[in-house]
């Protein structure tokens, strides 16, 4: 006995579902219900879907040669006229009177003669072949070309499209789940509210195609091409997009969490409030990204660049930053705390008002970073770069600069209240108005730094160099400068009672109304 191909093609694809999942497994089981009952429902085969194929070929070419024609034909009658020959302008008005006459013929037609067309019309589409809600599953038609064919509605789970042409493709609402579409080219394909889920989609090609609502999770899109592909909504997380092109793709509102981007290319796609949360986007590249509100907490971000790109409100938070760049970044109002970004280029970013809150920034390069209105309480800034950053009015309380580069930088009414500048290096550095108290400034470099009215009461300056710094009604009651270098520095108005100067050198130091009461090491 012969079976149908369509049902051949049905076991095949149950049994290979049954071996791979197991019989005591629900997904394994189920490759026995393909067999049993989707082999007989199987609408159609390989041939018959070619031989589809190849009616809707012809249909749209004899679309295409009638269209042609039709422009000829008002291509001829408009230049007609310009020949200004006699027997074309009596033609005229016997061409003018055929539709007047079909007019009135129409106007004639009978109610049943109008229904009876009707119904014409309905069973010529019925007969018209289609590729729509027809069950294809589990089907091999691979290497096939799909160009603009409407599969709308249609099931292609398990389905082999390896290599298929499928540019503009309607599969909106179509069940693609666990389909092999490896290599195929879906071009401007309108894949919208489709089922992907753990489809395979390894090198295949989705320029600009639109995908909003979809379901790609645990898909795999490794190196794919997604250019100005658009996952508005869209579900992929635990998908593996690695070294993927996502490079001007939308994915406003999408669940990425648990997804695979490392080595991939994001630049100028749009993540707003997009959901990356545990992401791996090692080495990826995002540069000029908009990715305002967008949620990376406890994501693999190492190497990522994030040169220009837009990270406004993101939550970042406890994540593996370490040697990523932000080069010129917008990070306003974003949330880092507890992130680790060792090592990292800030270089020139803007993150005011951002929320650093215990994170680490070793070794880190912000140079001109903008932190006013910051909160970097209980950082970890050991060695970074903040050469000309700015920041005011910024929460330092606790922070380690130990070793830091802070030359000219602005802490104007900042708080660095029992931070470790130890060893910092400071020149020209402003601090006016700044709360240091407590703070160790042990060995730090404040050659003509700025620090009037600041308070630094109880700070640690031993062997400081402060020549030639200003420190005008500066508050250094109980400060320790023994050892300190503070020729030519102007300590007018300042409070120095029970400060420690023993061993500090003094030359051309201007000390005029300066509070000197219980001073040790100096004379008046």
């Amino acid at each position: 006995m012969t079976f149908p191909l369509a049902f051949r093609e049905r076991v095949s694809y149950g049994l290979r579902l049954f071996k791979a999942k197991g019989h005591t497994n629900r997904a394994g089981l189920s490759g026995l219900f393909y067999i049993s009952l989707w082999g007989f429902m199987a609408d159609l085969t390989r041939e018959e879907v070619e031989d589809i194929l190849n009616q809707l070929k012809e249909y749209k070419e004899r679309m295409e040669a009638e269209a042609e024609l039709e422009e000829d034909q008002e291509e001829k009658e408009e230049e007609a006229p310009e020949e200004e020959e006699v027997p074309e302008e009596e033609e005229t008005p016997e061409e003018e009177e055929t539709p007047e006459e079909e007019e009135t013929g129409d106007e004639e037609t009978s109610p049943d003669e109008v229904e009876a067309k009707e119904e014409e019309n309905e069973e010529e589409a019925d007969e018209t072949p289609h590729l729509q809600n027809r069950d294809l599953a589990g089907l091999d038609l691979s290497n096939l070309n799909f160009y603009g064919i409407d599969l709308s509605g249609s099931t292609l789970a398990g389905t082999k499209l390896a290599d298929s042409e499928m540019t503009e493709c309607l599969l909106n609402d179509v069940d693609l789940s666990k389909a092999e579409l490896m290599d195929c080219i879906l071009n401007d394909a309108q894949l919208n509210r489709a089922n992907l889920s753990e489809a395979n989609l390894e090198r295949a090609d989705l320029r600009r195609a639109k995908l909003h609502e979809a379901n790609l999770s645990k898909a795999n899109l490794n190196e794919s091409i997604l250019n100005k592909a658009d996952f508005l909504k869209a579900n992929l997380s635990r998908a593996s997009m690695n070294n993927a092109d996502l490079s001007r793709a939308n994915f406003k509102n999408a669940d990425m969490s648990g997804s695979d981007l490392s080595d991939s290319k994001l630049s100028i796609g749009v993540f707003y409030e997009t959901n990356l949360r545990g992401a791996n986007m090692v080495r990826a590249e995002i540069k000029g990204a908009k990715m305002f509100g967008a949620d990376f907490n406890k994501a693999r971000l190492t190497r990522v660049d994030f040169t220009g790109a837009d990270l406004t409100e993101a939550q970042l938070t406890e994540a593996d930053i370490t040697r990523a760049k932000f080069n010129g970044a917008i990070l306003r109002r974003t949330n880092l705390e507890g992130s680790d970004l060792s090592e990292c280029n800030l270089d020139i970013a803007d993150l005011n008002g951002a929320i650093l809150l215990k994170v680490k920034l070793e070794g880190a390069q912000m140079n001109r970073t903008k932190l006013n209105n910051a909160n970097l309480k209980g950082a970890y800034l050991r060695g970074v770069n903040l050469s000309r950053a700015k920041l005011g009015k910024a929460n330092l309380e606790g922070v380690d600069l130990s070793d830091a580069n802070l030359e000219g930088a602005n802490f104007n009414e900042a708080n660095l209240d029992g931070s470790d500048l130890s060893r910092a290096h400071m020149p020209e550095a402003v601090l006016e108005k700044t709360s240091m108290n407590k703070v160790a400034l042990t060995g730090a470099n404040l050659r003509k730094a700025k620090l009037d009215k600041s308070n630094l009461e109880g700070a640690d300056l031993a062997g400081a160099k402060l020549k030639g710094a200003s420190l005008v009604g500066t508050k250094l009651k109980g400060a320790d400068l023994h050892r300190a270098e503070i020729d030519q520095a102007n300590l007018s108005q300042a409070d120095l009672s029970d400060a420690n100067l023993t061993g500090a050198t003094l030359e051309g130091a201007r000390l005029e109304g300066a509070e000197l009461a219980n001073v040790k090491g100096y004379t008046p």
